[in-house]
């Protein structure tokens, strides 16, 4: 048996030994069932956080104000969260109170999609209010209850529903899509960064092309118009993965837009989205050249090429960026072996025109007209006129 399993049920065992109910619930539930392999392991019980904090010595209060513990047993975490029932939603996406019940029913109706909202007793025994099992079989996505008034409590399950998509190739429900396209609008009010993780899942799983069609279908590039033609250039390439960068990079490209202020990145991430889409506009009328390699290194540059290989598929980029930057002699100016002090003399005493020497003698070298040698460069040079 599965190692975190295992250990699920010893958690399960002792919340059912000291008088507490307890299941396994959601998404592994969902998977055992589909004989998918486990990621992760969520409990519900009966006992307050409290209480399941002071039966297990190694206990983390992750979210507590949500009745949710870690639980950490061995090498495994596993949320160990009350039976609740929430209450009014403030921000269509954070309940303002959270209720402690007794009953798994509630807890189970409160969930997002059918095939989430089923439980699992340490006997085996699969509990399934809603059908669960049988939109299973069907390969369908389908909200508890009113689906409309789902969204409206939490609209990131708009975008857990095109991640199910991504990973698992099911279709939403028809009543469960027409709400969706109605409460897109609120996704906007999401954090920047919830977003963002959700899509960054959605790039990762298999069934991605029909996760993007999805989205499109419902709307969500009327509310992030920047994203629309990224989506749908993805939309119709079955076998093309991005990373979080290619997305972006790709998206604004085709939006023809500068990182709109909405999203917000890391600088460093900030910094090579923009380079990237800076190359991508330097070689839509010529092909990526050692100096553009050298200028934007080898990282951006694979990104660029890489998208330039989706947008232009027939045009060849030979070399390749890799083979450019192999062949590159100088990939920074302290690959010279030359240094500033020894272009002193011949900058006339201005401390910017050794800069531009050093950039000069970059070029002589990475262009084959001559070798790396001290005197040799030195030689070239004095030739340059002073400016």
């Amino acid at each position: 048996m599965n190692k975190r399993v295992e250990t699920g049920k010893s958690i399960l065992k002792t919340l059912t030994e000291n008088g507490w109910q307890a299941f396994f619930v959601g998404g592994y539930v969902r998977d055992y069932l589909l004989g998918h392999a486990i990621d992760d392991i969520d409990i519900t019980t009966d006992a307050r956080p409290e209480d399941v904090m002071g039966l297990f010595p190694n206990t983390r209060a992750t979210g507590v104000k949500y009745g949710t513990v870690s639980v950490m047993n061995g090498p495994f975490t596993f949320e160990v969260t009350t039976f609740r029932s929430e209450q009014a939603y403030v921000d269509h996406r954070h309940p303002e109170t959270v209720v402690y019940g007794k009953n798994l029913a509630e807890d189970l109706k409160r969930r997002d999609f059918t095939i989430n909202a089923m439980a699992m007793g340490l006997d085996g025994q699969i509990i399934d209010l809603f059908e669960g099992q049988a939109d299973l079989g069907r390969h369908v996505i389908r909200a508890i209850g009113d689906p409309e008034m789902r969204f409206q409590e939490d609209a990131l399950r708009i975008l857990r529903a095109f991640r199910f998509i991504a990973k698992l190739d099911f279709q939403l429900d028809s009543m469960t899509e027409a709400a969706m396209r109605r409460s897109m609008r609120l996704v906007d009010k999401i954090s920047n960064e919830r977003i963002m993780v959700e899509l960054a899942k959605i790039h990762k799983n298999p069934y991605r092309q029909s996760a993007y069609q999805a989205m499109l279908r419902a709307g969500l590039g009327q509310v992030f118009p920047e994203l629309a033609k990224g989506l749908d250039c993805l939309a119709h390439q079955a076998d093309f993965q991005v990373d979080d960068t290619e997305f972006y990079c790709l998206s604004f490209y085709l939006a023809q837009c500068e990182i709109p202020g909405r999203w917000r990145f890391s600088r460093i991430q900030t910094q090579r989205i923009n380079h990237v889409l800076s190359l991508l506009k330097a070689t839509e009328d010529q092909p990526i050249d050692w100096r553009l390699v050298y200028q934007y290194k080898l990282s951006v540059s694979r990104i660029a090429e890489r998208l330039n290989r989706l947008l232009h598929p027939y045009l060849k980029q030979q070399p390749s960026v890799q083979t450019l930057w192999k062949n590159l002699p100088i990939k920074t100016p302290t690959d010279l072996h030359l240094r500033g002090e020894d272009v002193r003399n011949l900058s006339g005493g201005d401390d910017q025109r050794i800069g531009r020497l050093l950039d000069q003698a970059v070029r002589l070298v990475n262009s084959g007209q001559v070798s790396n040698d001290k005197e040799t460069l030195l030689q070239a040079l004095a030739e340059i006129p002073l400016e």
